[in-house]
């Protein structure tokens, strides 16, 4: 009995948390860097017109601005969502709904992506499959894509192009410049169909450039679960030019397209995090 309680005991305080690529866990040197928080900052609604709401309002702001700063966009063109399968659904489900708004059937509409992606990807683009919309998975040879086998059907009218950049199982990063060349070519010889190109950069940020404006990327999902702070927030990354539709209801927050409030503290250490 003793020898097995010592044995027990050994093994626990040897234990290897090895599980990165799925979870990261909370870095305490990052978590004291960042700035702290007044609590009734931390307690208002940023929506609301008192002074704490207001102060809460400018965090949450703030932090926007400096998200977009790092990834060269439009403090606008961030949305704040629960995390990167929120913010996955919201660019797929969000694009797909606009492009039924606009009245293409679904027989006109293309969804294309790899055999790579994460569930929230390949599960939100197979349930619309089923509704009859044209699906075609462009086939990966060791873990990479060619951008040359994205194409468009002929009977397509628009096209949702998803794919991810860093894979969160084998690690295989994406040409994602290349193809988004390619969908500029796409769009060049068929200027009939309307092309948004949505990639899923969860993995990336500690590793590669998030400079949206040299990827080409139309849509592009980050999570907090890769850097090493507080879960339960991520982002989306909208052009400006892109139409998206919420896919909830309730609020007019995040510019219409994501309803709830705001966690300012999530917001703010994801936004510390990411610099």
């Amino acid at each position: 009995m003793f020898f097995k309680r010592i044995t027990s005991t050994f093994q626990k305080r040897h234990r290897l948390y090895l599980d990165y690529a799925s979870s990261t866990p909370i870095d305490v040197f990052l978590q004291k860097k960042i700035p702290r928080l007044s609590p009734f900052v931390l307690g208002a609604n940023p929506a609301a017109l008192h002074q704490e709401g207001v102060n809460a309002k400018q965090v949450l702001e703030a932090s926007r601005a400096r998200i977009a700063a790092l990834l060269h966009a439009h403090a606008n063109e961030i949305v704040m969502t629960s995390g990167a399968s929120e913010s996955d659904n919201l660019a797929l489900i969000g694009t797909i709904q606009s492009f039924i708004k606009k009245g293409y059937t679904p027989d006109q509409i293309a969804l294309i992506t790899s055999d790579l992606e994460h569930a929230a990807v390949r599960e939100t683009l197979n349930h619309y499959a089923k509704k009859g919309l044209i699906f075609h998975v462009v086939a990966s040879e060791q873990g990479s894509i060619f951008p040359n086998d994205i194409v468009i059907p002929e009977q397509a009218k628009a096209a949702l192009i998803s794919i991810m950049y860093v894979n969160n199982e084998i690690g295989t990063v994406q040409p994602i410049r290349d193809i988004a060349k390619r969908v500029r070519y796409l769009r060049k010889h068929n200027p009939e169909v309307e092309i948004v190109f949505h990639c899923d950069a969860t993995q990336v940020p500690l590793y590669y450039s998030l400079d949206v404006t040299k990827l080409g990327v139309d849509l592009m999902t980050l999570g907090a679960t890769k850097l090493y702070t507080d879960r339960g927030v991520g982002i989306l990354f909208k052009k400006k030019r892109i139409d998206l539709l919420p896919t909830m209801y309730g609020g007019g927050q995040e510019f219409g397209l994501r309803p709830g409030t705001q966690s300012v503290e999530l917001i703010h250490h994801f936004a510390y995090a990411l610099e």
